[in-house]
Protein backbone atom coordinates (compact mmCIF):
# COMPACT_ATOMS: atom_id res chain seq x y z
CA UNK A 1 0.00 0.00 0.00
CA UNK A 2 1.48 3.73 -1.16
CA UNK A 3 -0.26 5.60 1.12
CA UNK A 4 0.72 8.66 2.99
CA UNK A 5 0.09 8.51 6.56
CA UNK A 6 -3.02 11.22 7.03
CA UNK A 7 -2.69 13.12 10.82
CA UNK A 8 -5.06 15.94 11.15
CA UNK A 9 -6.11 17.44 14.48
CA UNK A 10 -6.35 14.22 17.29
CA UNK A 11 -6.69 11.37 14.25
CA UNK A 12 -4.18 9.62 12.36
CA UNK A 13 -5.23 7.36 9.50
CA UNK A 14 -2.46 5.13 9.25
CA UNK A 15 -2.20 1.93 6.64
CA UNK A 16 -2.65 -1.24 8.92
CA UNK A 17 0.07 -3.99 9.21
CA UNK A 18 1.19 -6.58 11.39
CA UNK A 19 4.99 -5.28 11.15
CA UNK A 20 4.93 -2.22 12.87
CA UNK A 21 6.50 -0.52 15.91
CA UNK A 22 4.09 2.69 15.64
CA UNK A 23 0.86 0.55 17.59
CA UNK A 24 0.28 -3.30 18.52
CA UNK A 25 -1.34 -4.66 15.47
CA UNK A 26 -3.45 -7.11 17.49
CA UNK A 27 -4.31 -5.13 19.59
CA UNK A 28 -5.45 -2.52 16.97
CA UNK A 29 -7.37 -5.26 15.00
CA UNK A 30 -9.67 -6.27 17.52
CA UNK A 31 -10.10 -2.75 18.84
CA UNK A 32 -11.30 -2.47 14.54
CA UNK A 33 -13.80 -5.62 15.12
CA UNK A 34 -15.10 -3.91 17.92
CA UNK A 35 -16.13 -0.72 15.49
CA UNK A 36 -17.47 -2.86 13.00
CA UNK A 37 -19.43 -4.62 15.90
CA UNK A 38 -20.36 -1.52 16.81
CA UNK A 39 -21.35 0.48 13.89
CA UNK A 40 -23.22 -2.86 12.94
CA UNK A 41 -20.70 -3.50 10.29
CA UNK A 42 -20.50 -6.94 9.06
CA UNK A 43 -17.05 -7.28 7.54
CA UNK A 44 -17.09 -9.35 4.28
CA UNK A 45 -15.13 -12.84 5.46
CA UNK A 46 -12.57 -12.03 1.87
CA UNK A 47 -11.44 -8.52 3.28
CA UNK A 48 -8.34 -7.53 5.18
CA UNK A 49 -7.90 -4.84 7.97
CA UNK A 50 -5.92 -2.44 5.49
CA UNK A 51 -6.64 1.39 7.37
CA UNK A 52 -6.71 1.91 10.85
CA UNK A 53 -7.73 5.41 12.35
CA UNK A 54 -6.24 6.29 15.35
CA UNK A 55 -6.78 9.11 18.48
CA UNK A 56 -4.74 10.72 20.66
CA UNK A 57 -4.55 7.70 23.00
CA UNK A 58 -3.89 5.34 20.39
CA UNK A 59 -7.24 3.79 20.16
CA UNK A 60 -8.98 2.85 16.92
CA UNK A 61 -11.62 5.09 15.81
CA UNK A 62 -12.26 3.76 12.47
CA UNK A 63 -11.19 1.41 9.86
CA UNK A 64 -11.15 -0.05 6.24
CA UNK A 65 -11.17 -3.57 5.59
CA UNK A 66 -10.31 -4.31 1.60
CA UNK A 67 -9.89 -6.81 -1.14
CA UNK A 68 -8.62 -6.79 -4.51
CA UNK A 69 -9.88 -9.44 -6.64
CA UNK A 70 -10.63 -10.85 -10.34
CA UNK A 71 -13.59 -10.04 -11.94
CA UNK A 72 -13.24 -12.31 -14.40
CA UNK A 73 -16.65 -10.79 -16.26
CA UNK A 74 -14.90 -7.42 -16.92
CA UNK A 75 -12.17 -8.83 -17.10
CA UNK A 76 -10.57 -6.24 -14.16
CA UNK A 77 -9.68 -5.98 -10.92
CA UNK A 78 -12.41 -5.38 -8.39
CA UNK A 79 -11.75 -3.25 -5.51
CA UNK A 80 -14.43 -3.59 -2.64
CA UNK A 81 -13.82 -1.75 0.81
CA UNK A 82 -16.26 -1.74 3.95
CA UNK A 83 -15.90 1.46 6.51
CA UNK A 84 -16.93 1.25 10.00
CA UNK A 85 -16.46 4.34 12.62
CA UNK A 86 -17.40 4.22 16.18
CA UNK A 87 -20.65 5.79 16.77
CA UNK A 88 -19.20 8.33 19.81
CA UNK A 89 -16.83 9.32 16.88
CA UNK A 90 -19.17 9.83 14.03
CA UNK A 91 -20.17 13.63 15.00
CA UNK A 92 -18.02 16.80 15.25
CA UNK A 93 -14.99 18.08 13.28
CA UNK A 94 -12.39 15.16 13.14
CA UNK A 95 -14.85 13.50 9.61
CA UNK A 96 -13.09 9.92 10.10
CA UNK A 97 -15.36 8.32 8.05
CA UNK A 98 -14.58 11.18 5.20
CA UNK A 99 -11.06 11.17 6.13
CA UNK A 100 -11.21 7.00 5.99
CA UNK A 101 -12.58 6.86 2.47
CA UNK A 102 -10.20 9.56 1.18
CA UNK A 103 -7.04 6.96 2.15
CA UNK A 104 -8.90 4.11 0.60
CA UNK A 105 -9.16 6.07 -2.79
CA UNK A 106 -5.74 7.07 -2.99
CA UNK A 107 -5.10 3.11 -2.71
CA UNK A 108 -7.56 2.24 -5.32
CA UNK A 109 -5.81 5.22 -7.02
CA UNK A 110 -2.66 3.95 -6.66
CA UNK A 111 -3.62 0.28 -7.48
CA UNK A 112 -5.36 1.22 -10.62
CA UNK A 113 -2.33 3.23 -12.05
CA UNK A 114 -0.89 0.35 -11.79
CA UNK A 115 -3.85 -1.80 -13.52
CA UNK A 116 -6.05 0.96 -15.27
CA UNK A 117 -9.21 -1.69 -15.55
CA UNK A 118 -9.50 -2.05 -11.65
CA UNK A 119 -12.83 -0.52 -10.67
CA UNK A 120 -14.37 -0.09 -7.27
CA UNK A 121 -17.70 -2.37 -6.29
CA UNK A 122 -19.16 -1.73 -2.56
CA UNK A 123 -22.58 -3.04 -1.23
CA UNK A 124 -23.91 -0.18 1.17
CA UNK A 125 -25.91 -0.44 3.68
CA UNK A 126 -26.13 3.25 4.97
CA UNK A 127 -28.02 5.25 2.83
CA UNK A 128 -26.55 8.60 4.05
CA UNK A 129 -23.26 7.11 3.19
CA UNK A 130 -24.73 6.16 -0.70
CA UNK A 131 -25.55 9.82 -0.92
CA UNK A 132 -22.14 10.93 -0.10
CA UNK A 133 -20.41 8.06 -2.18
CA UNK A 134 -22.69 9.24 -5.12
CA UNK A 135 -22.68 13.32 -5.03
CA UNK A 136 -19.48 13.81 -3.60
CA UNK A 137 -17.35 11.11 -5.44
CA UNK A 138 -18.79 9.64 -8.55
CA UNK A 139 -19.89 6.37 -7.46
CA UNK A 140 -22.74 4.92 -9.51
CA UNK A 141 -25.81 2.97 -8.24
CA UNK A 142 -25.84 -0.02 -9.92
CA UNK A 143 -28.61 -2.04 -8.18
CA UNK A 144 -30.88 -1.89 -4.67
CA UNK A 145 -31.94 -4.42 -2.69
CA UNK A 146 -33.90 -3.94 0.49
CA UNK A 147 -31.89 -1.83 2.47
CA UNK A 148 -28.05 -2.23 0.00
CA UNK A 149 -26.95 -0.01 -2.44
CA UNK A 150 -24.67 -1.68 -4.76
CA UNK A 151 -22.02 1.09 -6.23
CA UNK A 152 -19.43 1.19 -8.77
CA UNK A 153 -16.80 3.78 -9.13
CA UNK A 154 -14.30 3.76 -12.16
CA UNK A 155 -11.95 6.65 -10.86
CA UNK A 156 -10.75 9.51 -12.33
Amino acid sequence: MKLSIINAGAIQILPWTDDTEDYDPWITADQADKVAHDSQIRISSNKELSLIALNERGDVVGAIWSTLERDDDQDAMVYDFDVAVDPKHRSGQTMIGIRLINSALEDFESIKSDDPRTYIRVCVINSRLADILERRYGFDVESEHRDRKYMTHYGN
